[in-house]
């Protein structure tokens, strides 16, 4: 199996970001169309925010993952989980547990306490965090039940 390569998300990457990001998120369980522009303005309000951690998992040069965040403004010791998908020719490879164990380390080391993210209900991405230790912060759900917001 080839190796996949680690790293922080450069202005070169982008491109690779809003292309797969359209792809992934036009799926199911998401179902949303994205515009490439606006996923662009999304990207690079998240690269300009304090803290902000972005990571892109490659193979042989080719991004094939991404994950995304930042220091919650309010509460600097928590991180917010703002993108974490991956190509789908490459999902149930690990991809998306290596990124996310790497992001964690990047996140330790700058003094994270915790961290937050949104997820759909009852999909992969929610049993992939509740795996990975999150659990639902309100008894509640966002969005008609569609949407939970988690900690860890």
């Amino acid at each position: 199996m080839e190796s996949t390569e680690i790293s922080a998300i450069l202005s070169q990457d982008v491109p690779a970001y809003c292309e797969m990001f359209q792809t992934v998120f036009y799926q199911s369980p998401w179902n949303e169309r994205w515009d490439y522009k606006k996923i662009l303005i999304v990207i690079k309000r998240s690269m300009a925010k304090k803290g902000f951690i972005g990571l892109v998992a490659k193979k042989k040069s080719k991004a094939v993952g991404f994950i995304t965040g930042y220091k919650v403004p309010v509460l600097s010791k928590f991180y917010f989980v703002d993108q974490l998908f991956v190509h789908d020719a490459y999902q149930g490879q690990g991809i998306g547990q290596t990124l996310f164990t790497e992001f964690e380390n990047r996140c330790v080391q700058a003094g994270c306490r915790g961290k937050l993210l949104l997820t759909k209900a009852n999909s992969d991405a929610e049993r992939f965090y509740r795996r990975n230790g999150f659990k639902r912060l309100m008894p509640y759900s966002l969005s008609n039940g569609k949407v939970l917001l988690y900690s860890k």
